[in-house]
């Protein structure tokens, strides 16, 4: 029910950002619905919402409830705001600090701890750097005290604190704090690495702090390395890359250990060392997917040697499209071979008439009336039953002419009206 009631309340942008949100962070849409029906039942913010979620501005369903308060302090003083259009704000954050000065409550998130953390149970100082101090804690009420004088939802006047959870979850939380006030908050995974605004953070001017943990996961990748295929999940891998992607620091005992995670070595050579990475390159060549966003975003041109497996994979239209900019002749009898690959390279890179796909388009129209299914094509989520038909109407539409003749689709138009079907060709 709940599906149906937000699909009836949204417009158009908003459930396609639901479906690409849900798409890109692994959500389940049912959950991601249930989410936002709970932050704004009326849905009518649930745009702005979906981009805070899109964008890492919050955590769901931890800062629900911070949401929703923002939402109702928003109505409520909506006429003092310089935006009236919630929307307008491009993260929380921005929204919370105007309203914080509407409110007269920003100044209460300036203090420093109010009790010592050293006196608190279960709360250990692991390194010092300057007047940096880095916090292990592993006690929930330790943790929400610490918390206090920030937006993080770990902090003891949340009214749905996460300290005892996220303890829970990760049985210890780390906190860096400047001349003994809480600055950044981080789990021992670096998922999540958020500043006093609970925003997401880097933390590349604060390398030597945090020493101690990254010898921690060296040691640990080191460890199970033994235990472990670098290509298949390995929980302590992506430990390390989520540590150098908030440090931007160079770890070249890890190197060979990521060079063997064709993900982690393209976002590795990308981010870090900022080249092609030579010795990594055999780990990616085999991974058509992998070796396309290689070619693209670091060789920035055609990888000759990748080529072979990547013009047999379902990515050879984008590698066609972006990387070699035109027609690739060799790939053309495996895409020719693929209706969806086919009606994407008719778009993308034919852009006109193909005779040499049509008598392919009548094999898979042939195919279609004597064997409908009802599983779902990837051409705009269609079934089966009529999905040739969407892409023979289109081809047609866009790319005939007056004066152009198709004799040999003539026998099928008749399909074209029936089973519910009215899409004319």
């Amino acid at each position: 029910m709940k599906l149906l009631y937000l699909s009836e309340s949204l417009n158009v942008n908003a459930m396609r950002q639901l479906k690409l949100v849900a798409l890109s962070l692994d959500i389940p849409e049912e959950k991601l619905i249930s989410i936002i029906n709970d932050i704004d039942p009326s849905n009518k913010h649930a745009e702005w919402v979906l981009r805070q979620i899109k964008y890492k501005n919050i955590r769901v369903p931890e800062d629900n409830y911070r949401v929703k308060e923002i939402i109702s302090q928003f109505k409520q003083h909506q006429s003092r705001l310089t935006n009236k259009d919630l929307n307008q704000y491009k993260k929380i954050s921005d929204i919370e600090s105007e309203l914080e000065k509407i409110t007269e409550t920003g100044s209460k998130r300036e203090g420093a701890f109010q009790v010592n953390p050293e006196k608190l149970q279960g709360v250990k100082l692991i390194n010092q750097d300057g007047d940096y101090n880095l916090w292990e804690i592993t006690d929930p009420e330790s943790l929400s005290i610490m918390g206090e004088g920030t937006k993080w939802c770990t902090r003891k006047s949340y009214p749905d604190c996460q300290a005892k959870s996220y303890i829970d979850d990760e049985a210890v939380i780390y906190i860096i704090s400047y001349k003994n006030i809480p600055r950044i908050q981080f789990t021992p995974n670096f998922e999540q690495v958020m500043n006093r605004n609970d925003e997401d953070v880097l933390l590349n001017h604060l390398v030597k702090l945090l020493e101690p943990i990254k010898d921690g996961l060296l040691d640990n990748l080191i460890e199970e390395s033994d235990n472990m295929y670098m290509d298949e999940d390995n929980y302590v891998l992506d430990d390390v890359m989520n540590y150098i992607s908030h440090t931007l620091e160079r770890l070249p005992d890890a190197e060979e250990y990521i060079m063997q995670s064709p993900s982690h070595a393209i976002d590795y050579a990308r981010d870090i060392l900022k080249r092609k990475w030579p010795e990594a390159e055999p780990y990616i060549l085999k991974e058509p997917e992998y070796a396309y966003l290689y070619a693209r975003d670091i060789i920035k041109d055609r990888w000759p040697e990748a080529e072979p497996y990547i013009m047999k994979s379902r990515i050879s239209v984008d590698y066609a499209t972006h990387v070699i900019d035109g027609r690739w002749p060799e790939a053309e009898p495996y895409i020719l071979d693929n209706l969806d690959l086919l009606f994407q390279y008719i778009k993308e890179i034919i852009n006109t008439r193909w005779p040499k796909a049509e008598p392919y388009l009548i094999e898979y129209l042939e195919e279609e009336i004597n064997n409908p299914a009802n599983d779902f094509d990837i051409v705009g989520k269609l079934p089966y039953s009529v999905a040739t038909r969407v892409v023979i109407s289109s081809y047609i539409r866009n790319y005939f002419t007056e004066n152009d003749k198709w004799p040999e689709i003539r026998p099928f138009i008749k399909y074209f009206y029936t089973e519910g079907w009215r899409g004319k060709p």
